[in-house]
């Protein structure tokens, strides 16, 4: 379901309206889930890689330190390996 929307999302892009309205409602359905799978790194991984593609640096900086709040320090290496690639991103 959450990858259906983020290509509802993907496709609303080029209709700025309707952009913020679908952001919302995929960044709602993406905090449903983590209330019912908190330690999913996938879920957390998708969530974030939505939200960095907005350029919302707060928001996203902030779902990172939910994220390594929530899952075990064995799966950490995963995010760090996304954050890396991320801040590379904004550098460029």
């Amino acid at each position: 379901y959450l990858e259906w929307k983020r290509e509802q999302f993907r496709q609303a892009i080029s209709l700025s309206a309707e952009v913020e309205f679908k952001l919302e409602e995929l960044i709602s359905l993406y905090e449903r889930a983590l209330v019912c799978l908190p330690r999913m790194p996938r879920l957390w991984l998708d969530y974030l890689s939505v939200l960095g593609c907005t350029h919302r640096l707060t928001a996203c900086r902030l779902l990172f330190n939910r994220a390594l709040a929530a899952l075990p320090p064995t799966q950490h290496d995963r995010l760090w390996d996304w954050m890396r690639r991320w801040t590379g991103r904004l550098a460029e």
